[in-house]
């Protein structure tokens, strides 16, 4: 803004503003728009079309104002009296469709679009499709929109709140495998479109493809490189692909590109940290974390396993209470809890840990799995059947089962463990190992053993 910003805004807020030209006044309203300053905007606009009257930018400037303070009748009034000044002219017409949306009259918004939908430059058509996708979602016919925010983004491969929306879509109706193809025709036509690459790197994301995703994010990077959340993204992709140098690289682009040191984005760096092995850096993350906010539940959780992880317990427990206390509906802090407690002797406070994991998440079976070898270590053999027992009939799982002939033989129903490990061995030979993890002293066992090796002649 030039020089004479501040002099002429003080000036124009006493009433005696001079004159001035329209593309300075434009710029001024810009800014104030911009800045959620709606009423500056429009003693502004005011201003200026008292100087020039017969300005149609100045017009849609004061509509846009009007709507921004939920106006909408006023604002309509003034596009009507701009439209009837540039009849068909395109901003005019785009802005009268908007308005009429917004007050809920779909009917007359799509009568006054129709004309624009057919022909025209390809923005003022990529605009057209994109209101007509806003009247399609007031009627909830959500794949209708999706099609016509693809036309939108055919007609201009950088219109990024069509993509926006596209992608929001795309996540309602969960057609990703759809949207990869349409994403990769737009990058044929448009290779350098980097918010194209940011949808189809979460395309990929959504199917699990994380090489692809990553690429994809790498690709958005690389065109814009000053996109914060396109570097998370990479990020968390390299970070499932076990890639965690990279990962690392990646938060870290992030961090430099954000306006402030983000919570979460630190949170996944000491993740990264984590995996890699470098404890230090990991746990300077996490503190600093939980110096911005003592209740982020995450971060405890990791500094108790980094505590577990260097047999510093009561710190651990101190952390993973902690997490707990803000946030008891994640089975994963229980679990991480009831170790540290199994570590200390607290025995029944484990228990009460591993049972309510079982609570919130019943179908994880490592969760049942880790409780009957929990009982069985402290010699509660019948309850630990009967958790198996439980367990098996919520789903199937062959480690289930040989815990559960483990269990039967600790109990000395060989003649049942017997024939239920041949049944087991007959369907699932490989996972048979978790019999030895829980019983190791069945290894040594000469019956057990030969059938583990008759099964194995046989496969």
């Amino acid at each position: 803004m030039a020089d004479w910003n501040s002099d002429f805004e003080a000036r124009l807020a006493e009433g005696s503003a001079g004159y001035l030209e329209e593309q300075a006044f434009l710029d001024l309203i810009d800014k104030y728009l911009e800045g959620g300053l709606w009423a500056e905007a429009l003693l502004a606009v005011r201003e200026a079309l008292r100087q020039h009257p017969f300005s149609i930018e100045l017009m849609c400037s004061h509509a846009t104002a009007l709507l921004e303070m939920d106006r909408a009748e006023d604002a309509l009034e003034v596009l009507r009296h701009a439209a009837g000044m540039a009849p068909g002219e395109s901003d005019v017409t785009f802005l009268q469709v908007e308005t009429l949306i917004e007050l809920g009259r779909v009917a007359d918004a799509e009568h006054l679009l129709a004309p624009f939908l057919g022909k025209g430059n390809p923005e003022d058509l990529a605009d057209a499709w994109y209101f007509q996708s806003l009247i399609e979602e007031q009627r909830d016919a959500w794949s209708t929109m999706h099609r016509c925010l693809e036309k939108a983004v055919r007609h201009n491969t950088r219109f990024p709140e069509a993509l926006e929306r596209l992608w929001l879509s795309t996540e309602m109706l969960g057609n990703y495998e759809e949207s990869i193809l349409f994403y990769r025709e737009i990058i044929d036509q448009d290779p350098y479109s980097w918010q194209v690459w940011y949808n189809l790197g979460h395309a990929h994301a959504c199917t699990e493809d994380y090489a692809q995703a990553a690429e994809a994010f790498e690709y958005a990077c690389i065109i814009e490189d000053s996109y914060e959340h396109a570097w998370r993204d990479q990020g968390e992709m390299r970070l499932q692909l076990g890639q965690t140098g990279e990962a690392i690289e990646c938060f870290l682009a992030a961090l430099e590109r954000s306006d402030d040191r983000d919570a979460e984005l630190l949170t996944r760096l000491g993740e990264a940290w984590e995996k890699q092995g470098n404890r230090d850096n990991a746990f300077a993350c996490f503190r600093e974390v939980i110096e911005k906010n003592t209740a982020h539940d995450e971060a405890h959780y990791r500094l108790g396993g980094l505590y577990f992880l260097e047999g510093r317990l009561e710190e651990a427990v101190f952390h993973l209470e902690a997490a707990i206390n803000h946030q008891n509906e994640r089975e994963e802090y229980f679990v991480a809890l009831a170790e540290v407690y199994f570590r200390q002797g607290f025995l029944a406070q484990a228990e009460m840990c591993l049972h309510r994991a079982l609570e919130l998440a019943p179908e994880q079976s490592g969760y049942w799995l880790q409780y009957a070898s929990f009982l069985l270590q402290n010699g509660s053999l019948e309850e630990a059947l009967d958790i198996l027992d439980s367990a098996i009939t919520q789903q199937r799982s062959p480690q289930l089962d040989y815990a559960r002939i483990a269990c039967l033989f600790r109990l000395g129903k060989r003649q049942e463990a017997c024939q239920s490990l041949c049944l087991q061995l007959a369907e699932d030979y490989h996972a048979h190992q978790t019999m030895f993890d829980l019983a190791p002293e069945l290894s040594s066992d000469p019956d057990v053993i030969s059938l583990v090796r008759a099964f194995r002649i046989e496969g």
